[in-house]
C-alpha cells in the first residue's frame, strides 16, 4: 500500500460511508486526489477496514496545508 507525504500539501477528499446518516453510520473508504512533487495530480483509494489505512490516514490528516471536501458533515 502506498502511503504518500502529504505535508503542506493540498487535498481533495471524499468518504464512503454504511448508509447516509451522519450519526449512525460509519466511514469506511477514503480517496484522496492531490499534486505529487512533478505537479501531476494523484488519486488515491484507501479502505479504512485494511491494514493501516486508518492509522495512516489520521496521521496524515494533521499535516494537509488545506482539506478541500464536498458533502462531508
Amino acid at each position: 500500500m502506498e502511503y504518500p507525504n502529504l505535508d503542506g500539501r493540498i487535498v481533495a477528499a471524499d468518504g464512503e460511508t454504511t448508509g447516509l446518516s451522519w450519526v449512525h453510520d460509519k466511514l469506511f473508504g477514503v480517496s484522496i486526489s492531490f499534486r505529487d512533487e512533478d505537479q501531476q495530480i494523484k488519486s488515491l483509494y484507501y479502505d479504512l477496514r485494511r491494514g493501516r489505512n486508518l492509522e495512516w490516514f489520521r496521521w496524515a490528516m494533521k499535516n494537509v496545508k488545506l482539506w478541500v471536501n464536498h458533502y462531508i458533515k
